[in-house]
Parts: C-alpha cells; sequence; structure tokens
C-alpha cells in the first residue's frame, strides 16, 4: 500500500512511535473478488454483514430485496 492508506486520516508512518502504532504487531490482507452475477455479490455482502456486524436491519432487508431481485434477474 506504499503508505498510501490513510484509514481515519493517518498512515502507517505517521502513527510509528505512538501507542496507535501497528508496525509488526498485524498482518493485513486485501481478497479481490469478481462477480458475474450481481445476486453473488449482494449474497456475499449479506454473508459478511450479518454475523454480528452492526448494519441496521433495514440495510439488510434492503440488500436482502435486492439479491432477490437479480436473482430473479439471473435466472433468465
Amino acid at each position: 500500500m506504499a503508505g498510501k492508506v490513510r484509514p481515519f486520516g493517518f498512515t502507517v508512518d505517521d502513527l510509528a512511535g505512538s501507542s496507535f502504532s501497528v508496525r509488526g504487531r498485524y498482518r493485513f490482507r486485501v481478497a479481490i473478488h469478481t462477480f458475474t452475477w450481481r445476486a453473488d455479490l449482494l449474497q456475499h455482502y449479506l454473508d459478511l454483514n450479518t454475523g454480528g456486524t452492526p448494519h441496521s436491519a433495514e440495510e439488510i432487508e434492503r440488500v436482502r430485496k435486492l439479491r432477490d431481485c437479480a436473482l430473479d434477474q439471473k435466472q433468465k
């Protein structure tokens, strides 16, 4: 990431030496997914965000409806 990721406005280098320094303590992995079907993408979202992640019930229901519509289109 070459120091370009700035969560909360800071880079890893900005936090070096502070109590918030993460250098050497954590590993970071990035997964890149390619989805052919929108329904598969929406199912992936639901799988990630319905197991204790704090998303509102309304948001989860909204994405479920989007996924169901996408599944209908996929099956046509």
